[in-house]
C-alpha cells in the first residue's frame, strides 16, 4: 500500500486531535522536503487483525495515543507540539502489522544547500516561510576530528543577520545568516541550530540590550551538521570550479606622484600608498613620494600572461643596470637627485602570482626595524599572504623616510577586503585599542601581572604534581573519587594506539642503539690509532712549535673528551632508565587501583540498576493495581542514563568552577596584600579611572560591532559582485566566441570583396573600350546623319552598281561595235575596187 494512504489518513487524525485543543493544523510534506528543519520521531506500531486493514489499524493506534489510553506521554506530546508546522511519514510494513515513524517538523526557515565552512566562513541563505515568525538566534557548536563532544563557538545575533523584506506582501523575506569560526576551529564538525520568534520581539536594525538568550518563546527551527576544513572542497560527481580572482598583468611607472591621472586615462588602476603614520591614503600625490605606481588587472584565466615577479635595480654613474635575465626594465628613475639610479624590474609570464601591488613606507632607523615594520603590516591587515621588497638606500634617501613594494598574493581575500575598505577604520580601531592596552598595562602594577600570570601557568599543576607524587594521598571522598576517575578515563582505542606506537619507538630506539655502538668502536679504535701513532713518535726530539706534536696533543685531549662525554651520557641514560622504571611503575599502580575501582563502581551501578528494575516490575498502579510497562521502565532508565550523564558533565563543570574559585581567591588575596598599602583616595581614583575605561570600553564595542555589521554587508555585497561579474565574464566569452566567428565571416567576405573588385575593374575597362568604340551611340543628331550617310552611301553604292551595269552594257556595246567597225574594215579591205574587171 502506498504511503500517500498512511499521509491522509494520519494527518487527518492528528489534526483533528490539533484542532480539538485549538493547536495549528499540519501540513503534509515528503520526507526528502524536511531538508535540515527540526524535527520530532514519534513511532507508531499497530498490528493487522483479519478485519481491518493496516491504515485503519495506524488510525486506531494513533487515536490511542492522542486520547491518552495507550502509548507514552512524550509521544502524545510530541504529537501535540503547539509549535510544529508540518508532517511526515516513513512506512515499514512486516509480516504482522506496520511501523510508521511519524516526524513532527518546525518547518519555518526553507534553507539552500549548504556547503562546508571554507577557512572559518560560511553564510546561510534561505527564506522564511512565516511572515509573523523571523529568525532571532544562531547557535553554533564545534568539535575536532580528534574530540567526541561539541563545544559552543559564536552565537550570531538577530541584528548580525541580513533580512530582506518581500516585494509583496504574501511572500517570503530572504534570510542571508553570516557565521565565522574562531581561528583555532580550523577542522572538524560543526552543528548549527537556528531559532525563530515573533516578529515583534525581534530587532534586526540594532542590538537589542533586553533580548533574552533565553527566551520560552525561541523555537528551534533548523538544526543540522557540517564540516569545517581549511581548504575548498568540491562535491562528488561535480567538478571542481576554477577560483574566480584578479591578476596584475602590466605594470607602469609614474615619475611624479601628481602624474598618476595619466595612469588612470591609460586605463591602469592607480596602486593605493600605505603610510604607517598617516594610515591609508588612495591618492599617491600626498606627502613626498615622488613617483607612484599603476598596474592592469584581469579575470585569472589560461593563457593570461602577467607580473610573476618585480625587483628593484641599480645603477651607478658611468655604469650599466644588470637586469635579471627574464625581466623587464622600467626606464623611469625612482632616485631623482641621487648618484645611483634606482629602477624596477618585472618578470611577466604565464604563472602570474599576485593581484595587488601596494607601496608602503614607515619611518625608522634600522633594516631591520624596516622589514619588521613592513611584515607586521602584511601579517595584521593582510593576512600573511604577501611578499615584500624592501627599496635600496638610494631610494630611501631621497624620499627622506623607508620605502617598499608589497606584492600581495592572488586570491587573497584579506587583502582584496582591506584595499576595497580602505583600511582606515581598522587601523584607526586598532591603533585605539593598542593604545587602550598599552594605558592599562601601565596603570597596572608589574607586580601584579606577575602575580597573576604565575597563577595561569600553573593552573592544575599543583594538584597533579600532589596526584602523582603522593603528597595529598588519595582521599578516600566521594570527590576525590570523581576527580579521579575523570583524570584517568582515558579511551581504550587511543591507548592501543599509543602502546602500537611505543613499541615502534622502542625498535627503532634498539637500532639507533645497535648503530651508535658500532659508530663508537669505529671512532675509539681511529683514536686508538691516532694515540698509538703519537707514541711511537713521542722518542724523538721534536720541535715546539712542530704541528705533529701539536695534533698528538690535540688528539689525545679530543680522546678524553669522547671518553668523559659517553660516561656522562651512560650515567644520564641509566638515570632516564631508572626514572622512567619508576614512572612506569606509579603508573601502574594507579591504573590498577583505577581499574578496581572502576570494576567496583560498574558492579555497585549495575546492582543499584537491577534493584530498581526489580522494584519498577513489582510496582503497582494504587487504582488500576496494573504493574508498570517495560516499555515505561525502559524510557525511565534511558532517561536516568541521560540525566546521569548530565550529572557527570555539571560534576566536571564543577571541579573546573572549583579550580577557577581557587585561581581567583588566590589572586585576590595576593591582590589584597598588594594593595595594603594604599589609601582610600587611592581606590577612588582607581574606581574613577576603572569607571573611564568601561566607558571607552562600551564605545569600543559598538564601533566594534558597527564595523562588524559593515563587514557583513561588505561580504554580501561583494558576493553579489563576484556572481555578477561571474556572469559578465561568462557573457563576455560567449560575445568573444561570436566576435570570433564575425571575424572569420569578415575575413572570408572580405576575400570575395577583393575578387569582386577585380571583377569590377576588368568589366570597367571593357565597357571604356566600349564606350571608346560606340562613339556616337548617344548622340541623336549624328545618328540621324549617320543615318543620312549610311541611306546616302546605300543610293550612291545602288547608283555606282547600276552606273557599272551601265557601264558594263555601254563597254559592251562599245566592244560590239568596236568588233563591228573592225569587221567592217576588215571587209572594206578585203573587197575588189569598184570598176575595174577581174
Amino acid at each position: 500500500m502506498s504511503s500517500l494512504s498512511y499521509i491522509d489518513e494520519v494527518l487527518a487524525v492528528i489534526n483533528e486531535a490539533r484542532l480539538s485543543a485549538d493547536k495549528r493544523e499540519l501540513t503534509s510534506i515528503e520526507l526528502e522536503e524536511i531538508n535540515n528543519s527540526f524535527y520530532i520521531d514519534v513511532k507508531v506500531v499497530a498490528t493487522v487483525d483479519a478485519e481491518s486493514s493496516t491504515v485503519e489499524a495506524v488510525a486506531t493506534t494513533l487515536k490511542g495515543i492522542l486520547s491518552g489510553e495507550s502509548g507514552d506521554e512524550t509521544d502524545r506530546n510530541g504529537l501535540m507540539l503547539s509549535v510544529a508546522t508540518h508532517l511526515a511519514v516513513q512506512v515499514d510494513e512486516r509480516e504482522d502489522g506496520v511501523e510508521v515513524i511519524i516526524k513532527i517538523v518546525n518547518k519555518y526557515i526553507e534553507l539552500d544547500p549548504v556547503g562546508p565552512f571554507i577557512n572559518g566562513n560560511l553564510v546561510l541563505q534561505g527564506s522564511s516561510l512565516y511572515r509573523s515568525h523571523t529568525p532571532a538566534l544562531c547557535n553554533v557548536e564545534f568539535a575536532a576530528d580528534h574530540d567526541e563532544d561539541y563545544r559552543e563557538v559564536c552565537t550570531v545575533m538577530p541584528w548580525e543577520m541580513i533580512l530582506q523584506a518581500a516585494d509583496v506582501e504574501d511572500g517570503s523575506d530572504a534570510v542571508a545568516i553570516p557565521i565565522s569560526l574562531p581561528t583555532e576551529c580550523v577542522e572538524g564538525t560543526v552543528r548549527i541550530a537556528v531559532y525563530v520568534d515573533e516578529r515583534e520581539r525581534v530587532s534586526h536594525d540594532e542590538p537589542d540590550p533586553a533580548f533574552d538568550l533565553e527566551s520560552p518563546t525561541l523555537i528551534r527551527a533548523l538544526d543540522f551538521s557540517t564540516t569545517a576544513t581549511g581548504e575548498q572542497q568540491v562535491a562528488e560527481g561535480e567538478q571542481e570550479a576554477t577560483p574566480l580572482y584578479l591578476i596584475a598583468t602590466t605594470l607602469k611607472v609614474a615619475p611624479e606622484p601628481d602624474s598618476t591621472h595619466a595612469l588612470n586615462n591609460d586605463g591602469f588602476e592607480v596602486c593605493p600608498i600605505v603610510d604607517m603614520t598617516n594610515g591609508f591614503e588612495r591618492a599617491p600625490g600626498a606627502g613626498e613620494w615622488r613617483f607612484g605606481l599603476g598596474v592592469n588587472r584581469s579575470t585569472a584565466e589560461e593563457n593570461v600572461e602577467g607580473i610573476e615577479d618585480l625587483v628593484f635595480v641599480t645603477k651607478t654613474e658611468g655604469g650599466e643596470i644588470e637586469t635579471p635575465e627574464g625581466y623587464t626594465l622600467d626606464e623611469t628613475n625612482l632616485a631623482e637627485g641621487q648618484e645611483v639610479e634606482v629602477h624596477l624590474a618585472v618578470k611577466y609570464g604565464a604563472n602570474p602570482k599576485y593581484s595587488h601591488i601596494i607601496p608602503v613606507s614607515c619611518e625608522v632607523e634600522t633594516q631591520e626595524q624596516v622589514e619588521d615594520a613592513f611584515q607586521s603590516f602584511i601579517t595584521d591587515n593582510l593576512g600573511g599572504g604577501a611578499e615584500l621588497r624592501v627599496a635600496p638606500n638610494p631610494l630611501n634617501q631621497s624620499h627622506g623616510f623607508r620605502v617598499g613594494i608589497v606584492l600581495v598574493y592572488k586570491g587573497n581575500s584579506t587583502a582584496d577586503m582591506y584595499v576595497m575598505s580602505g583600511g582606515v577604520a581598522e587601523l584607526e580601531v586598532k591603533d585605539a585599542a593598542d593604545a587602550q592596552e598599552g594605558e592599562e598595562d601601565e596603570k597596572m602594577p608589574s607586580e601584579m601581572l606577575d602575580a597573576e600570570n604565575d597563577e595561569q601557568g600553573r593552573v592544575g599543576c599543583d594538584d597533579e604534581v600532589s596526584r602523582m607524587t603522593g603528597e595529598e594521598g588519595f582521599s578516600s571522598s566521594d570527590e576525590d573519587d570523581e576527580e579521579e576517575e575523570d583524570r584517568f578515563n582515558i579511551d581504550e582505542e587511543a591507548i592501543s594506539t599509543l602502546s602500537r606506537r611505543l613499541q615502534e619507538l622502542e625498535m627503532e630506539k634498539e637500532k639507533a642503539l645497535a648503530a651508535n655502538s658500532e659508530w663508537q668502536k669505529k671512532c675509539s679504535a681511529i683514536l686508538a690509532r691516532i694515540g698509538r701513532d703519537s707514541q711511537s713518535r713521542g722518542g724523538e726530539p721534536q720541535d715546539v712549535s712542530d704541528p705533529a706534536t701539536n695534533s698528538a696533543e690535540n688528539n689525545n685531549e679530543k680522546e678524553s673528551h669522547f671518553t668523559e662525554t659517553l660516561q656522562a651520557i651512560s650515567e644520564g641514560r641509566m638515570k632516564s632508565i631508572r626514572q622512567q622504571t619508576e614512572y612506569d611503575q606509579l603508573a601502574l599502580d594507579l591504573q590498577t587501583r583505577l581499574d578496581d575501582k572502576e570494576f567496583k563502581a560498574e558492579e555497585i551501578s549495575d546492582s543499584l540498576n537491577e534493584f530498581k528494575r526489580e522494584i519498577l516490575l513489582k510496582a503497582e498502579n494504587s487504582r488500576t493495581a496494573k504493574g508498570i510497562s517495560r516499555r515505561l521502565i525502559k524510557h525511565y532508565e534511558t532517561t536516568e542514563r541521560k540525566k546521569d550523564s548530565e550529572l557527570e558533565k555539571v560534576r566536571l563543570r564543577n571541579i573546573s568552577l572549583k579550580t577557577t574559585l581557587r585561581r581567583l581567591e588566590k589572586t585576590l588575596r595576593s591582590r589584597e596584600q598588594l594593595a595594603e598599602g594604599l589609601h582610600m583616595i587611592d581606590f577612588e581614583q582607581l574606581k574613577i579611572e576603572n569607571q573611564t575605561l568601561s566607558e571607552k570600553i562600551e564605545e569600543r564595542n559598538e564601533e566594534l560591532a558597527k564595523l562588524k555589521r559593515k563587514k557583513t554587508v561588505t561580504v554580501q555585497i561583494l558576493t553579489h559582485i563576484r556572481e555578477k561579474l561571474r556572469h559578465v565574464d561568462t557573457h563576455n566569452l560567449t560575445a568573444r566566441e561570436e566576435l570570433l566567428t564575425v571575424d572569420r565571416d569578415i575575413v572570408v567576405e572580405r576575400s570575395k570583396l577583393t575578387a569582386s573588385k577585380h571583377e569590377r575593374d576588368i568589366i570597367r575597362d571593357e565597357n571604356v573600350e566600349l564606350k571608346r568604340r560606340r562613339g556616337f551611340a548617344t548622340s541623336d543628331m549624328l545618328i540621324i546623319d549617320f543615318e543620312k550617310r549610311k541611306n546616302s552611301m546605300e543610293n550612291l553604292q545602288q547608283s555606282i552598281k547600276e552606273l557599272k551595269e551601265r557601264h558594263f552594257l555601254l563597254t559592251q556595246h562599245i566592244s560590239t561595235n568596236n568588233m563591228t567597225i573592225r569587221n567592217a574594215e576588215m571587209a572594206k579591205t578585203s573587197l575588189p575596187p569598184i570598176g575595174k574587171k577581174r
